[in-house]
């Protein structure tokens, strides 16, 4: 997992989706770059 210094990065999504939503959820934080380019782009149609 990539280190962050910005505090509560990854605790304050994990509190939010609970609050929200009553789920545990795992939130892993990745250099950015990492995540592979599959070509799928969300088309907004407003």
């Amino acid at each position: 997992m990539w280190k962050s210094t910005a505090p509560g990065l990854v605790e304050s999504p994990m509190l939010t989706a609970h609050d929200l939503n009553k789920l545990r959820v795992e939130v892993n934080l990745l250099p950015p770059g990492s995540l592979p380019n599959d070509g799928r782009l969300i088309e907004d149609r407003r």
